[in-house]
This record gives structure tokens, C-alpha cells and sequence, in this order.
């Protein structure tokens, strides 16, 4: 969870399968988890609730009131009690500090999530999917949480079906600007913008390329383009003119 979009996106999705009529998300059980991945948020939240504000922004409640209001506009169901409904009764989100750890960078439990899917995960069907990428930003800390749910599972004899749902894709597009020449150009002008940006080197995140390295040091600083487009997909834009 980080500006909320995904998780926002998720209550308004069974919102929906609702007012359709579908049968599923309806047990009493059914509940969805969310990490956040900065610290701040998660205090936050557990103090005050500020995720389910409908005014402030970024928060998962003006998201849905905002879309819902979209979609009617667009012809479409008002959903906007059902998703609050299920924001509230069925969203839950953690307030473990330990696993957000500090902002766009891996925590010492997300960390040790990635290389136990480093050291485990194998794809079953089909056999030529591609890894998860369990980066240090986002889907790191996500993880850490599903691991950490499925111990808490084994401890109490329980067994739930757990759908670990990730929008990290493996497919980075590049565009024809020269992305490394612009971030150069605001990095000589923000002596703090270059000190965050480097932050995290994409061999050191979890890049689907780069699962079963066993590289356990710490982020490395990205020096160059050729650090990282091996890793990125061309993709052409058509013009719109």
C-alpha cells in the first residue's frame, strides 16, 4: 500500500462483483490484507483511521467515493456505500513497523521474504511463468505480511485459502526519452533528490531476472543506464496527432 490505488481498486472490484449478483467475497470470513510501505501510514491508520477518509487525499475512502462517482457518472452501478462497507468491515491493515521498515527500500523482514522465495518458489503452471518480482518498494513488504499470516495460520491449526495479489509488473516499459539523462539533469539541481533516488539497486530487488542470485548484501547504488535497461522492455508509443 502505497498510494493506495491497488488496495482501492480491489474493494471497489468486490463492490461491484456484489451489486452483479456474483456469489463470491460474500463469507463472513473473507477479509483483505494490506501493507503499507511507509511507516507513517500505518501508525496513522491504527490511531486514527485516516485511511478511510473520504476527504483527505491518497486515502483508500476518497478513492472509492471518487471512482464510484466516475462510474455512475459513465452509466455504470453506484457502489459507493457497498465499497465503504467492505472498507470497513472487511479491509485490514497492518500496522507492523517492522515490515514496512523505512520508504523504497527493503526492511530487514522484507528482505528476508524475498530470499525465501529466492530459495523456494518454482513456477507449476505454466512452466515458462515468469517469477513474481519481490522488490524492496512494494511487493517485499506485501509478502513479508502473506508469510507472516500463513505462520500465524500454522500456530492456531488453521487453514485459509490466501490469494497473494500483485500489480509489480515483471514488463518495465521504456519509452524513446532518455529517462537516465533527465533523472541526471534533476539530481545535479536536489542534493536530497539524489540521495533518495539511488536508493536500491534492481539486481538487489527482486527482479524476476535476477531470483536464485543469492545477492544478500546490501542495495547497491544503480551508477549508470546499463545497470538496469537489460531489465526494461522497449515499447513504441503511437502519436496521437
Amino acid at each position: 500500500m502505497g498510494s493506495n490505488c491497488t488496495i482501492s481498486g480491489i474493494c471497489l472490484g468486490v463492490a461491484l462483483a456484489h451489486e452483479a449478483g456474483f456469489t463470491a467475497f460474500r463469507r463472513s470470513s473473507f477479509r483483505i490484507y494490506g501493507q503499507p510501505v511507509h511507516p507513517v501510514f500505518g501508525s496513522l491508520h491504527s490511531l486514527f483511521g485516516v485511511l478511510h477518509s473520504q476527504r483527505l487525499p491518497l486515502m483508500i475512502g476518497r478513492s472509492l467515493k471518487s471512482t464510484s462517482m466516475l462510474i455512475s457518472a459513465s452509466g455504470g452501478p453506484d457502489v459507493t456505500e457497498k465499497a465503504l462497507r467492505i472498507m470497513r468491515e472487511c479491509l485490514v491493515v497492518s500496522s507492523n513497523r517492522a515490515i514496512a521498515g523505512k520508504y523504497g527500500a527493503h526492511s530487514k523482514l522484507s528482505r528476508q521474504a524475498k530470499q525465501i522465495y529466492d530459495d523456494s518458489a518454482q513456477a507449476v503452471e505454466p512452466l515458462a511463468a515468469p517469477h513474481l518480482w519481490i522488490c524492496g518498494h512494494f511487493t517485499g513488504k506485501s509478502f513479508a505480511l502473506l508469510l507472516d499470516l500463513l505462520s500465524k495460520d500454522r500456530e492456531l491449526g488453521e487453514r485459509r485459502k490466501l490469494l497473494f495479489w500483485q500489480t509489480k509488473s515483471a514488463i518495465q516499459p521504456r519509452g524513446p526519452v532518455d529517462e537516465w539523462g533527465a533523472f541526471e539533469e534533476e539530481r545535479k539541481g536536489s542534493k536530497a533528490f539524489a540521495k533518495w533516488a539511488v536508493i536500491g539497486g534492481e539486481l538487489c530487488t527482486g527482479h524476476p531476472d535476477a531470483v536464485g542470485s543469492g545477492d544478500q548484501g546490501d542495495e547497491r547504488r544503480v551508477e549508470s543506464s546499463a545497470d538496469y535497461r537489460g531489465m526494461m522492455t522497449t515499447v513504441e508509443l503511437q502519436s496521437r496527432i
